[in-house]
């Protein structure tokens, strides 16, 4: 959730009592925005037996920074100690979901109208400032998303460092499984789902084009430059030169961030200029991703530009590819809730 809600909702009863837990049921925070059972991290083997709390057990020594103190009456495990306690309890792809966006530069949050408009009232009545490192996307009628965005919660060495610490604890395996899927930071549930099912091994579904990197800087030359009148670009998704193939970069083309006008010329001044570096320039649609047939197609040409010769996937290949574009293609507000 963006952080400026917070400040406008009702703190959260003392659910280690018996009569906090009693008020759950009737508290907006509870019951409309975290949901109910409230998960909450217990230490030792013995705590709350109750239907409205669902306690996660840890019995060994915290990770360092696990857990984070907020100003709201309440502290939180933090991205990288939540996303170890869920990857016991989801597949590896909705981890590796999870881990995009945690690494990412986007949230999906879709605020009820009750909830806007007490941020809103509250902004002209108690003046609460703005905050600037949270912005929510528009569309192209200029209405409000469920897309935001804001800086990475934590970063690919952050992630590293976290797994060598936590090694051995339960949920460390399949949170290892999951960061191997990651390629790096992206900037929209579109990125992330189409990193996975262009780099994602043959064996979990994916295309198995090994090699990317995600928002990937390119410094730009002098007439470049003079095209885009930008020094530098970055790459949605990009495969740099080998002696196999060109340099390839993919440009996730998202209604909310390109749709405009405006920004349709800028992406066009930009893809200009890459090519006119030798860079190939191919730019996708979701719906490109999201329709089997058209991503096949797809599929099929980025990896005749890589150089790869994609074989006709066995029937074992072809279920997984199925349950991954199942997982994928989900309701992506819904991806980690257990």
């Amino acid at each position: 959730m963006p952080p400026q809600y917070l400040s406008v909702l009702p703190c959260l009863p003392d659910f280690d009592t018996p009569y906090g837990r009693q008020q759950l049921r009737d508290n907006y925070t509870a019951s409309k925005i975290v949901g109910i059972p409230i998960h909450a991290l217990e230490f030792g083997a013995h705590g709350i037996n109750s239907t409205l709390v669902k306690p996660h057990v840890w019995t060994t020594s915290l990770p360092h920074r696990a857990i984070i103190d907020t100003p709201f009456d309440v502290s939180l495990t933090s991205p990288l100690f939540t996303a170890l306690l869920l990857a016991r309890h989801i597949s590896t792809i909705h981890l590796a979901m999870l881990l995009y966006e945690f690494m990412g530069t986007f949230t999906v949050f879709s605020p009820s109208k009750d909830l806007d408009e007490a941020y809103a009232r509250a902004r002209r009545e108690l003046a609460i400032p703005r905050m600037q490192d949270w912005k929510r996307l528009v569309d192209t009628k200029g209405s409000a998303t469920n897309m935001w965005t804001r800086p990475p919660l934590f970063t690919s060495r952050d992630l590293e460092l976290f797994l060598s610490e936590v090694a051995g604890q339960h949920g460390y395996k399949p949170l290892q499984s999951a960061a191997h899927l990651v390629t790096g930071s992206v900037a929209s549930p579109f990125e992330a789902r189409a990193s996975l099912l262009l780099t994602a091994p043959r064996a979990t579904g994916g295309l198995g084009l090994t090699g990317m990197q995600n928002d990937l800087k390119i410094e730009l030359n002098d007439d470049a430059r003079k095209i885009c009148g930008l020094r530098h670009v970055y790459a949605d998704l990009a495969w740099e030169k080998t002696s196999k193939h060109p340099f390839v970069v993919v440009e996730c083309q998202g209604k909310a961030v390109h749709g405009s006008p405006i920004k349709g010329l800028t992406d066009d001044n930009r893809a200009l200029a890459l090519q006119n570096m030798g860079i190939e320039v191919i730019r996708i649609t979701y719906e490109q991703i999201a329709d089997e047939r058209r991503f096949e197609i797809f599929g099929a040409y980025l990896a005749k530009k890589l150089g790869v010769q994609m074989r006709s996937p066995a029937p074992k290949t072809a279920r997984a590819t199925q349950e991954l574009r199942e997982q994928l293609f989900c309701d992506w507000e819904q991806v980690g809730l257990i």
